[in-house]
């Protein structure tokens, strides 16, 4: 009984895939890091996004549960606050702010804003502080969406 192999060995019907897993991964290793920072204080700090700005910077966003160290240079106004950071393109900081009231707030994204500034959004179940950079409303109870427009400064608007 004679039998013609008509099928090509299974090495054949994969080699194209191979071939193209190698070229990706080849390209992956010309890949280098251009820069990294770290920000934060002495305890735990979360970022939660970030935006690239029209001055080809960045502003990232998160909140802070450090005491004063490093980074963090006010105490928090309650449990958490919104905390920004801005850099340039090279990473290195520009200013830095924090908003909160008197319990928990928690930044989760920014956007750029039409006039340069940036709204913050996030979560907060804290009622209005004493500083004008603070929460200005009371929780309506829970946690409540809480919005937060500052400038290309980082003032509170």
């Amino acid at each position: 009984m004679n039998t013609i192999m008509t099928s090509k060995p299974k090495i054949f019907r994969l080699l194209p895939l191979l071939i193209c897993l190698a070229i990706s991964f080849q390209g992956l290793t010309q890949l280098t890091i251009e820069w990294d920072k770290t920000f934060g204080g002495s305890g735990w700090e979360e970022l939660n996004g970030s935006v690239l700005t029209s001055d080809h910077g960045y502003l990232f966003c998160g909140t802070p549960f450090s005491e004063p160290s490093f980074d963090i240079s006010k105490p928090n106004r309650g449990i958490g606050d919104f905390w920004v950071i801005k850099t340039d393109s090279s990473g290195t900081k520009l200013w830095k702010n924090r908003y909160g009231g008197t319990s928990w707030d928690r930044l989760w994204t920014a956007i750029s804003a039409s006039d340069g500034g940036f709204l913050l959004g996030g979560e907060s179940d804290s009622n209005a502080g004493d500083n004008n950079d603070e929460k200005s409303g009371n929780s309506k109870g829970g946690l409540d969406y809480w919005i937060v427009k500052i400038d290309a400064l980082g003032n509170y608007e």
